[in-house]
């Protein structure tokens, strides 16, 4: 097993004004495969820990690379003010894409312990970017909820969702995601009509081919 390598905490509490419990210790795991499900070894992995919106605020707490079974293990001292927790892995490869794990908590710490389970990383050749335009057509209804099913490759995951203070956000008319190449993707939507005060949800299919930027319209 590699050694997990981590900053000392005298040099951590140094910088940013972020502070660090100097008794306790968070553990982060998880591995990377690719998409048949092949472990990726010697893959970076980096956890940064962010005390506000600012990305000017931030400590690179901890890194790794996975091992030939692609497991990463990092532990780091427990943040005090922060904001959130970002892992990334895999930055700056050219063969596979790289993923970032956004908004974690150190209330998704249990017993001072986050797994995130196996992480599948897709080659970027077979990668498409998926571009969707939403054309409203009709002025008394509005799409309130937007998702597409199927094999994503999205490089950004909320561990935590962003605050909302509605339920049903209303969706911006553009909306891109990266996708694998040569399948059906279904994208889902919750129609919201003003009129009779009902929402309707639809499914439109989408096929996504070889081409590494794909374009759709959804009027409603």
């Amino acid at each position: 097993m590699k050694k997990i390598l981590f900053f000392s905490l005298c040099i951590l509490l140094t910088g940013c004004g972020l502070q660090y419990d100097g008794d306790e210790r968070f553990l982060i795991t998880g591995r990377l495969v690719d998409q048949d499900n092949v472990p990726l070894s010697n893959s970076k992995v980096e956890l940064f820990v962010y005390g506000g919106y600012s990305n000017d605020d931030h400590d690179l707490i901890s890194f790794d690379e996975t091992d030939e079974n692609g497991v990463f293990k990092m532990v780091f001292p427990r943040p005090i003010n922060a904001y959130e927790i970002e892992l990334i892995c895999n930055r700056d490869t050219s063969i596979y894409q790289d993923k970032s794990f956004l908004n974690i908590k150190n209330t998704n710490f249990t017993d001072f312990k986050f797994n995130l389970n196996t992480i599948k990383l897709f080659k970027k050749e077979d990668i498409s970017k998926l571009e969707i335009t939403l054309n409203q057509v009709n002025s008394n209804k509005v799409i309130k909820q937007f998702k597409l099913i199927g094999n994503l490759a999205r490089t950004e995951v909320y561990v935590n969702p962003l605050d909302q203070t509605d339920p049903y956000p209303y969706v911006e008319s553009f909306y891109s995601e990266e996708v694998m190449k040569n399948q059906t993707i279904i994208a889902e939507y919750a129609l919201y009509d003003y009129t009779t005060n009902q929402t309707q949800t639809l499914q439109q299919s989408i096929i996504v081919g070889s081409n590494n930027v794909t374009q759709f319209s959804i009027n409603y």
